[in-house]
């Protein structure tokens, strides 16, 4: 009995049917029959992207692209699979190659914008998605992505036009929902965008990313609890929600009752997890022991208007020639900061959109000897490049100065104030303890010039703080509380982005009054967009209370240079001792204090001397410029010896062993 001929109509029934296996055979059986089937070739690059196979599908789609290049649908999938692998650049040219081969292909033209998208090409990405939404207007995947992206560009009353239209038509669009809660999260609207979270939950209950969202949301208003709680039923969702997991890990740094042994072992247990699931290049090279000039990586998202800034500007202005500075910047929307920072070094890389394998890849052919990170645990963070140690010598810095967990990061960068003897245990890398202290800081341009003190014309004394809600525990307000009961008529002055919201405002208030401190004692301001405005808003306080256990870093540099003296209270923990480190540095030991009660009296202590309160806000700002604080190129002399020291110590374990120098 003859076989009958296999009819390719018949495999792509089984195929919409979902019987793979059986469609896949009657694909190759054709194949074997007439091996330029273009069909058939492509059909079988079908399966193998819905079986996960994309090297698969992309030379067998290819294929048919070769006998039939006419084919929009064949480019588009091409695409498909070539983004999966994160092969934006050829999935880009797929893409447009299809929509140039049928102008009317809707699916081509999202799948463009989502390719450009996550190139970092925003711009062009909102060009596409405008371009399905001529054709469909009511295209609603591409009204979500297109608000993302002019989110993404800063453009918030765009985005939200976007959100709110897709609502319109689909009140159950938990994407969209998210997306919103997002967008209202930008503008400090704190109170809608939790509520757009929870919207987004009750339309998706397992929905991963809405609780991890919701989470930050709760932190930036104070409740940290309710947070850390969000956090942790992400990872029971999806355990290897990387977000979730290293917000779960920094709010622990948030409060008292977490000992430092804790978040050390929680870190280290994220990054055993890590090391099973990525495993180290093993790259080493050397630059032929360099003829001196050693190759430093700085790996950041926050080359923008972003605190970190002000701490890597003196460093990256000062570095001597022994020195050739790359810059890894992962910003999505660039800026003036973002430029200036880039004329600094010889090169600059934009890894925004790139996968952390892509990134790994570069930096190695970059061939570092010395990668920095710059940002920790913090937002977009690139940790998982570190894992894969591309740099022969990886070092922590600025951005999170807990340990990073890893067993791939070599050293973290700190001082004998931060990290004491003590320190040494609850850090998994080599600690270097710069003498002098471990910041430099860049006084702000746009700083005006320091005010008469306020309670001589008020007659009241006034304290201030301007870090985030997170930090203002209960605890810290009930010492607070504490203080302004023991200093007759003082006042209390906040700010921060989160108390833009009412909600936000009524809230603190209310916590107050609880502590007995009425409304009246209190000042409650949000986000000031104009740095000199929010400078000048120093001039409106006498003494500055530093948050515990999670100190401020930038707010006390700038209460400093303002002429506010800031009171800290130091503890176990390195984001406890920062304020430490800073008041060391200009011999206000004075201002330390070492339990609560020596805190309060400390601040009340000052609050009754004038004559001292007004000798050190006409002096501080002297002191900071003369300091090791401001002295940008004794800091970053002192920096790159601690980076010498470490090449040299490599060098030297790498003697007795053949160096391999990456390509």
């Amino acid at each position: 009995m003859q076989n009958s001929t296999p009819d390719i109509h018949d495999a792509l029934r089984l195929h919409q049917a979902g019987e793979l296996g059986q469609a896949t055979a009657i694909y190759r059986q054709v194949l074997s029959i007439d091996p330029r089937n273009a069909d058939a070739l492509h059909l079988l690059g079908v399966v193998a992207f819905q079986q996960g196979a994309h090297d698969e599908a992309i030379e067998s789609i290819q294929q048919a692209i070769d006998v039939s290049p006419t084919s929009a649908v064949f480019h588009n999938n091409l695409g498909a699979a070539q983004r999966e692998l994160a092969l934006l650049d050829a999935a880009i040219g797929s893409f447009e190659r299809a929509v140039e081969l049928d102008a009317n292909y809707v699916e081509a033209r999202f799948n463009l914008g989502n390719a450009l998208q996550a190139a970092g090409r925003l711009a062009e990405a909102v060009s596409a998605y405008r371009s399905v939404l001529q054709v469909q207007p009511e295209h609603l995947n591409a009204l979500n992505n297109l608000g993302a992206a002019l989110q993404t560009q800063g453009d918030l009353a765009g985005a939200t036009e976007c959100y709110q239209r897709v609502l319109a038509l689909d009140e159950t669009n938990a994407d969209s929902w998210h997306n919103f809660g997002l967008c209202l999260d930008a503008q400090d609207r704190l109170t809608e965008a939790e509520e757009c979270f929870r919207r987004a939950l009750s339309c998706r209950p397992q929905f991963a990313d809405a609780y991890n969202s919701l989470g930050s949301a709760l932190r930036i208003q104070g409740r940290v609890d309710e947070a850390r709680a969000c956090f942790e039923q992400v990872l029971t969702l999806d355990p290897r929600h990387h977000l979730a997991q290293s917000n779960a890990l920094m709010t622990l740094d948030y409060t008292a009752d977490v000992c430092p042994q804790e978040i050390h072992l929680r870190r280290c247990q994220w990054g055993d997890n890590v090391a099973t699931q990525i495993a180290p290049q093993q790259t080493h090279h050397s630059s032929e022991i360099n003829g001196g000039i050693i190759k430093i990586g700085y790996i950041s998202p926050d080359f923008r208007e972003h605190a970190v800034a002000s701490f890597i500007d003196p460093i990256l202005s000062n570095h001597s020639s022994e020195f050739d500075v790359v810059c890894y910047a992962d910003v999505a929307a660039p800026d003036k900061m973002t430029q200036h920072l880039q004329s600094l070094v010889g090169t600059w890389r934009n890894i925004y959109g790139m996968s952390d394998e892509q990134v790994a890849q570069q930096i190695a052919a970059d061939r570092i000897d010395i990668l920095v990170d710059l940002a920790g645990h913090t937002a977009r963070h690139r940790l998982r490049v570190f894992a894969r140690k591309p740099a022969p010598i990886q070092v922590n810095y600025l951005g999170d100065s807990t340990t990073t967990g890893l067993a791939t990061m070599d050293y973290r960068i700190s001082d004998a104030w931060a990290d004491p003897w003590f320190s040494d245990e609850y850090c998994r890398e080599t600690l270097i303890r710069l003498p002098g202290g471990f910041l430099c800081f860049a006084p702000p341009e746009a700083a005006p010039e320091v005010a008469a003190l306020p309670c001589t014309q008020n007659g009241y004394v006034t304290f201030g703080s301007f870090n985030s809600l997170a930090k203002i525990t209960p605890e810290v307000m009930r010492i607070w509380a504490e203080l302004l009961r023991q200093v007759p008529e003082s006042r209390l002055f906040l700010k921060n982005g989160a108390l833009r919201d009412e909600s936000v405002r009524t809230r603190m208030t209310q916590r107050f009054e609880e502590l007995e401190i009425p409304a009246h004692r209190l000042e409650l301001l949000g986000h000031v967009e104009d740095a000199a405005e929010h400078l000048a808003l120093y001039n409106r306080i006498d003494i500055g209370l530093d948050t515990f256990p999670y100190g401020g870093t930038t707010t006390t540099c700038e209460a400093l240079w303002m002429g506010v003296p800031v009171v800290t209270l130091s503890g176990a923990t390195h984001v406890s001792r920062v304020g430490t480190s800073l008041l060391s540095q200009l011999g206000l030991n004075k201002l330390v204090a070492h339990d609560e009660a020596e805190y309060v009296q400390i601040a009340d202590e000052l609050a009754r001397d004038e004559q001292r309160l007004t000798i050190l806000r006409n002096g501080l700002r002297d002191a900071m410029q003369r300091s090791s604080l401001c002295d940008a190129a004794g800091f970053t002399h002192r920096l790159e010896m601690a980076y010498q020291s470490m090449w040299q110590q490599w060098c030297a374990s790498c003697a007795s062993e053949p160096i391999v120098c990456a390509g």
